[in-house]
């Protein structure tokens, strides 16, 4: 075995001693001979009488460096392997010129498509390709008769200084696998997530749909090549862009937000479901909301449309809860569609530049009873911030708020709002805020309410002076909370607002706690993780003129989504503080 390795390390060498940077298949003789080399120790040292131990860590390390000579082969030889899903065929004068026709991104279980796959040898070796083969994430192989389009016979081509083109025709089978990340985890209170396949444990993608392998003879050496099946589409600007084939549900159902509350005055609640089709043509069925015991929904079963792939409708639903209590409901959007059901939708995430990666989750809302009220016919208007769900929240309660631009704040256009609500982190989202701050002053000064919530860096824009900490956070979601000033408006009215209101938090109390503050500021509670100084900046409420100015740290913008009633209960006394004689 000394001697076999000693000749696998001479041809290395020999490899070495001839690479010139201009003629790298210089090297292709050596490194085919100590991959022929390598197969042949493989074979010893499985029918060899080694320890079963032995065995497997010898040949970790010599499969490893088979890997290796089959890819400084490729790489020697200029092998290249394209393997993209079939557009329709391009006509006109640059069609040659063209690397495709635009096709589909996302597959269904039980389509029919073609892909091609295309071998370049760029060297004047001599290599006949043996096998093409697609294998799908759950370990199918299509092993076909690929069907060559260059007019020579396949397989057992013989590619020199040249490109070898096949076509396939696939057809998922009905249960294909979707194309998922490995891990999930039921929402953000588990502070870790599952994984499904123990394999998949350190893997930060799924594993793709359909990978092409294409098996080349080099003088009686395998030599294989891989490359995961790639969709294309053109961006302006971009140009052509290629992103691995992904396989979905033919329909996709979602309920957004994901949670909320339902007050227990509450007569109907609006529940909406996102239905999106990856068909490709039309699709038409229905969907249907699961309700608990004794609710029912307007329609029972609503029919939807769709025409092509990717088009998406919203399917309203007015829903009528039985008696309410304060506990937890659960509602699941149901689609049909070609006899089968869907109950989980995905939203595609990711940025320029990064594979895009669809997450699923269930289509379910869950809902919580809360005693909660509001003033009356509050008029809202919103600024998003970053990632910002709380404006949809709004409508747990009943407020229809409408969203402002930076021209409504720096023109002034305020004066018909109760409340002026800026969203997470809204003076870094918008740039122009600082600058246009006077006007929510002066608007609150003539009387309205401005609340903002948490923002970072350098930031003091309240009607009096204060100012962020470098670490003002309580990141413990149950640390106790106390009530500082229990008979502040904030506090008491519409909803008396207790400890017990901040039972259930996620993830954190709050975030850009603020330091320091003027004297004319209230601070009416205070909370901190342990070990950690009372931190009492996490809500600021002061009059100004005729109206009031809040700031408010609690981490409402992630309690909200959640359907955390305490944090319903207390947004509602903020947007409502204008409407509280007390508080004027």
């Amino acid at each position: 075995m000394k001697q076999d390795l000693a000749k696998i390390d001479g041809l290395v060498g020999q490899a070495v001693g001839v690479y010139k940077i201009a003629a790298p298949e210089k090297t292709a003789p050596f490194l085919r001979d100590g991959l022929r080399a390598t197969d042949e120790l493989i074979a010893k040292v499985e029918a060899s009488g080694l320890t079963a131990r032995e065995k497997y860590d010898l040949l970790h390390e010599l499969r490893v460096k088979r890997m290796q000579f089959n890819d400084a082969i490729v790489q020697a030889l200029g092998i290249s392997l394209r393997a993209q899903v079939t557009g329709k065929a391009e006509t006109g004068p640059f069609a040659r010129f063209s690397d495709g026709a635009e096709t589909f991104v996302t597959a269904v279980p039980g389509q029919s498509f073609g892909v091609k796959t295309l071998v370049a040898n760029g060297s004047k070796v001599k290599l006949v390709e043996k096998d093409v083969t697609l294998v799908s994430s759950s370990g199918q192989t299509y092993q076909m008769t690929p069907i060559a389009t260059d007019g020579k016979d396949a397989p057992d081509v013989t590619i020199q200084n040249d490109a070898h083109e096949n076509l396939f025709q696939v057809k998922l089978p009905e249960d294909a696998k979707v194309t998922r990340p490995p891990f999930t985890r039921p929402g953000i209170e588990q502070a870790y997530y599952d994984v499904a396949d123990p394999a998949m444990r350190n893997a930060s993608l799924p594993l793709p749909a359909l990978t092409a392998w294409v098996t080349l003879d080099y003088d009686g050496v395998e030599v294989k090549l891989g490359q995961e099946v790639q969709t294309l589409h053109r961006v302006t600007g971009l140009g052509t862009v290629y992103e691995p084939l992904v396989v979905a549900p033919a329909i996709s159902v979602a309920v957004s937000p994901s949670a909320g509350v339902v007050p227990l005055t509450e007569k109907t609640l609006m529940v909406t479901a996102k239905v999106k089709s990856n068909v490709k043509g039309a699709a038409t069925g229905t969907v249907k909301l699961e309700l608990p015991a004794g609710w029912t929904a307007a329609p029972e079963t609503a029919e939807f449309s769709l025409g092509k792939d990717g088009d998406s409708v919203d399917v309203p639903f007015v829903v009528t809860p039985g008696k309410m209590a304060e506990t937890a409901y659960t509602m699941t959007a149901v689609a049909s569609y070609e006899g089968k059901e869907y109950r989980e939708g995905y939203k595609t995430v990711g940025y320029a530049g990064l594979l895009p990666a669809n997450l699923y989750r269930p289509a379910t809302y869950r809902a919580r009873g809360a005693d909660v009220k509001v003033a009356p016919g509050l008029k809202v208007g919103y600024l998003p911030g970053t990632g910002d769900e709380v404006q949809a929240s709004l409508e747990n309660l009943g407020v229809h708020s409408t969203t402002l631009t930076m021209g409504d704040i720096a023109g002034g256009r305020l004066s018909g709002y109760d409340v002026v609500v800026l969203g997470v982190r809204a003076y870094a989202a918008h740039p122009g805020l600082a600058a246009a701050n006077g006007q929510l002053l002066q608007y609150a000064k003539n009387g309205g309410v401005v609340i903002v919530q948490y923002n970072l860096g350098n930031f003091d824009y309240g009607p009096y002076s204060y100012s962020l900490g470098s670490a003002e956070k309580v990141v413990d979601e149950k640390a106790p909370v106390r009530l500082l000033v229990p008979e502040s408006p904030v506090l008491s009215w519409p909803n008396r607002i207790t400890e017990r209101d901040f039972d259930g938090w996620v993830e954190e109390r709050g975030h850009g706690f603020m330091e320091t503050w003027d004297l004319q500021y209230v601070a009416p509670l205070e909370t901190h993780d342990p070990g950690q100084d009372p931190q009492r900046g996490g809500l600021l409420v002061a009059k100004t003129g005729k109206g009031a100015y809040v700031y408010v740290a609690l981490a409402l913008y992630r309690e909200l989504p959640e359907g955390v009633p305490g944090a319903y209960r207390l947004f509602a006394n903020l947007l409502s503080l204008g409407k509280d004689a007390v508080a004027k």
